[in-house]
């Protein structure tokens, strides 16, 4: 996950703003996640929106960070610190 996709998860999901260097320290596991992050991370929230890679949709599910295209049926794991 990206340090951009880390301040966007905490300002939407959270209601928080973040530094980058706060990103950077979560990534770099300097910094615990709070509880809701990892709820959301941990596929007990919300993904982060995504397209897929492959066909460019939209339209994906997305269980225990695993997402599945609806549209072409590609699969694959978010990533956490990249």
């Amino acid at each position: 996950m990206t340090k951009e996709k880390i301040i966007a998860l905490a300002k939407e999901k959270l209601g928080k703003e973040i530094t980058e260097q706060e990103a950077q320290d979560y990534i770099d596991g300097k910094t615990a996640l709070p509880d809701e992050a990892l709820d959301i991370v941990s596929g007990g929230g919300n993904c982060l929106k995504e397209t897929c890679y492959k066909c460019g949709s939209e339209d994906l599910t997305c269980i225990n960070l695993t997402y599945t295209c609806n549209r072409c049926g590609h699969s694959w794991e978010m990533s956490i610190g990249g």
